[in-house]
């Protein structure tokens, strides 16, 4: 072979060597552009999965504030799950654990494309809300509550009918702010049927003792893990406004009737067999703070619709009381100010409706059921007066829900 043709085959092979390494060189090039792409693709698809899962726990926020279920799965009573598809945009898949409870959580989890794929990107989100209305307890007392007699707490959805069969649970929850031995206080027969809360360092306190502890009336869990903040009562300045009527004093053999508006008076003494009706929308504002309602005797206050009254100073519901006529706790709500030291609720008719008095002792007493709410600053409930909480209330007030947390789950892709 001569020197020419060497160099042909030194120059050959050269060649065959760099075109090997543009091959490897140019599919490194090519798979790692893939991978790139294909990186870049997953990143946008994660993102647009995480933002379905917001969306999904922001369909669930407005679902709660807003009492809109509309295509929505009832799961049970306190669970609703939703799955929305969105076309090309990818799907959400939403599960809501503790409606009408004070903890509410929603777990929301996002897919792309969507959840029919095999191993979609996926993103899950979850955040946890509290109710703030103000009426989530049976009876709450910021410095103790006490149960004694035959009295019960238990629960029951005023949404779903009247009370009884199987509208009957176990949510009569109790509470208290308070830190002391026995801030909960039961004794005689009394039982709740729901949670009990005491502030840091409080306890339940069961009289006679028992070898079970206080468990043996409670039926739900003992925590000592509440500070409850209770909004102090505003009346509504177009009340505040107006000038006073005195005092409405009603007794003998009658009736008398108010009809829808905002009304002013110092205080309403109610005797005798009267009957004051309250119609639909009727707002009352009692300025006297000493004894600014009284119902004694058989006098009574029949609501007819909705009916509130804010109140400055004491007041005793005895006599046959006050009559809602829809059976409704909602309808009827009795404010106490910061002046309002004591208010009594006895007899023997059931009373539907909600007392919050964040300063007063509020005692329950007498054969009447309570139907509704108790907020005070302490609350009694004696004699054979059993408190049925609605949980229809939790939806009431200025409350709606609260954020608690947020948190991402992470699970493999």
């Amino acid at each position: 072979m001569n020197k020419n043709n060497r160099k042909r085959g030194v120059a050959l092979i050269i060649s065959y060597m760099v075109i090997a390494v543009l091959t490897i060189l140019g599919t490194v090039f090519i798979a790692r552009s893939i991978s790139e792409s294909n990186t870049a693709k997953r990143f946008v698809d994660s993102t647009r999965a995480f933002w379905l899962a917001e969306a999904g726990v922001h369909k669930g926020i407005y679902a709660l504030k807003n009492e809109d279920w509309s295509g929505w799965t009832v799961i049970n009573s306190t669970v609703r799950s939703l799955v929305t598809a969105l076309g090309s945009s990818g799907d959400y898949n939403v599960t809501i654990s503790g409606v009408n409870s004070t903890y509410v959580n929603i777990t929301s989890t996002g897919y792309v494309p969507n959840m029919a794929t095999t191993r979609p990107v996926q993103r899950t989100v979850r955040v946890q809300y509290k109710s703030t209305a103000p009426f989530n307890y049976a009876a709450f007392g910021t410095s103790s509550v006490s149960l004694s007699g035959n009295s019960i707490t238990d629960s029951y959805n005023s949404a779903n009918g009247p009370y009884g069969g199987s509208n009957v649970f176990h949510n009569g929850d109790v509470g208290t702010n308070g830190t002391g031995v026995g801030s909960i206080s039961i004794s005689g027969n009394a039982y709740i049927y729901g949670d009990a809360n005491t502030g840091p360092g409080g306890t339940v306190k069961v009289s006679p003792p028992s070898s079970l502890g206080p468990g043996s009336r409670v039926s739900g869990t003992i925590e000592d893990e509440c500070n409850e903040v209770l909004v102090p009562v505003v009346v509504d300045p177009a009340l505040v406004d107006l000038n006073s009527s005195g005092k409405l004093t009603l007794g003998g053999n009658g009736f008398k009737t108010i009809y829808a508006g905002n009304y002013k008076y110092q205080s309403i003494s109610i005797s005798g067999n009267y009957a004051l009706t309250l119609e639909d929308n009727v707002n009352l504002y009692l300025t006297d703070t000493g004894q600014a309602l009284s119902i004694t005797a058989n006098g009574r206050i029949i609501v007819s619709g909705r009916a509130t009254i804010y109140t400055d100073g004491d007041c005793l519901i005895a006599g046959n009381g006050v009559l809602n006529t829809a059976t409704v706790p909602g309808n009827f709500i009795l404010y106490g100010t910061n002046t309002s030291d004591n208010i009594a609720v006895s007899g023997n008719s059931d009373f539907y409706g909600v007392v919050y008095a964040p300063n007063a002792t509020v005692s329950i007493s007498g054969n009447g059921d309570i139907f509704g709410a108790v907020i005070g600053r302490i609350v009694n409930d004696s004699g054979n007066a059993a408190l049925h909480y609605d949980e229809a209330l939790r939806n009431i007030g200025q409350g709606s829900y609260g954020f608690q947390w947020w948190q991402e789950i992470y699970l493999p892709q």
